[in-house]
């Protein structure tokens, strides 16, 4: 087909070059017949996708979120993330808004996290969760309840909120978004399946037709995707804001960027944090920061001449 070069480059950007949606809406061909099934569903994650790493601490601004459950099979799940990497940090099997509520404030209060920066599933049980937030500490009544059954952000894409945020947590993966592992994660993650409807949308397979499929209930997925709802901010915008503005939290953000870019090489330890010993490294990432590198002279970053001339 004849495709214009930005919907390609959107299209490449949004899913992979490798992947079925790329194949469909650009190259024109089928998604590969092994992996759809009878309804026209296709994985949306593939397994090159997820990116597993040992535990490790946060850096900068956290999210959270959360999927509830009641006393059914499922269980209720938190799961914390900052821009670069996730992790499921609690698990319930039975719950009540009460129970959901203790164990939000201590995760809250645990991680230092923002109320406004914390999503919680209303469906159900859900639903008097924030509340009952709010008559512990007035705080919380920033905290974020979305029906993943509304509306998207972008309608034209997407036929609700759900689906919109999986391929915002999918896109997240790909740009190199790591995952501490815990048992089923990695299965829940790769059971979520996506077709195109009648009228071009992209929708997921509800959790209803996946447990009459045979396939484990995504509650950690689904939580992991909960903090997708708003969209990612950008590593300029980070480093604009207050809290970004430490040295120390900055030196890390740098050196995951160039991670994410595939110049892992060029990547220093924490230990070589002095300003004089990666002008390579900083060079690369002023000139991904673009406008917001004249934020980096707040920090005072000097680039010894010496230093300087032997990498050059």
């Amino acid at each position: 087909p004849i495709v214009e070069k930005d919907y390609v480059k959107r299209i490449a950007d949004e899913h992979g070059e490798n992947s079925d949606e790329y194949a469909i809406r650009v190259a024109g061909e089928f998604p590969k017949a092994d992996a759809v099934d009878d309804e026209g569903f296709v994985p949306l994650f593939l397994e090159e996708d997820l990116h597993f790493v040992a535990d490790k601490p946060f850096v900068g601004e956290l999210r959270m979120g959360i999927d509830p459950s009641g006393e059914g099979d499922d269980e209720t799940i938190w799961a914390v993330r900052d821009k670069f990497l996730c992790k499921i940090v609690g698990r319930e099997q039975i719950s009540n808004e009460k129970t959901i509520a203790q164990k939000t404030l201590t995760h809250t209060s645990y991680f230092n996290l923002n109320p406004k920066e914390i999503t919680i599933d209303n469906f159900g049980v859900g639903a008097n969760i924030s509340k009952e937030l709010v008559v512990t500490e007035l705080k919380f009544k920033d905290t974020l309840g979305v029906n993943v059954g509304d509306k998207a952000s972008d309608q034209t894409r997407f036929t609700n909120k759900r689906a919109e945020m999986y391929f915002r947590f999918r896109n997240w993966c790909r740009m190199g978004g790591e995952l501490v592992p815990i048992r089923g994660l990695k299965e829940e993650i790769l059971s979520i399946r996506y077709r195109r409807n009648l009228s071009g949308k992209i929708e997921l397979m509800t959790k209803i037709k996946m447990a009459k499929e045979g396939l484990r209930s995504p509650n950690m997925a689904d939580a992991i995707a909960l903090t997708f709802v708003k969209d990612e901010p950008s590593i300029s915008e980070i480093i604009s804001s207050a809290q970004a503005l430490d040295a120390d939290i900055l030196f890390n953000y740098l050196i995951k960027e160039l991670e994410y870019h595939g110049t892992k090489r060029m990547a220093v330890q924490a230990s070589d944090w002095d300003g004089v010993r990666f002008p390579k490294a900083y060079l690369y990432a002023a000139s991904l920061l673009k406008n917001k590198v004249k934020k980096l002279k707040d920090l005072q970053i000097k680039v010894d001449n010496k230093e300087q001339k032997e990498n050059e």
